[in-house]
């Protein structure tokens, strides 16, 4: 695992969803999201670094259009330490 002056760095993957759907339905979509991105930056770091995945459901609502829906579903990355 990747460390700074000695502490663990553990990256947190967050995925979203717009608010088409049920809640259910758009927390399990968020998970997958999440992890998808999880393993792919996992495969990049070699395992060097931990990360991980948390579905936060749907947290903003960009509208009702395509556009503006697109804006909701994403992937936010943090790093904690």
């Amino acid at each position: 695992t990747a460390r700074v002056a000695g502490v663990p760095i553990i990256i947190e993957v967050l995925g979203q969803a717009d608010g088409i759907g049920t809640e259910a339905y758009n927390r399990q979509l968020s998970q997958r999201r999440a992890e998808y991105f999880q393993r792919l930056f996992a495969t990049q770091t070699g395992g060097a670094v931990t990360f991980k995945a948390i579905g936060l459901g749907v947290t903003a609502t960009g509208g009702d259009t395509p556009a503006q829906r697109s804006v909701s579903f994403r992937v936010l990355v943090e790093v904690q330490r």
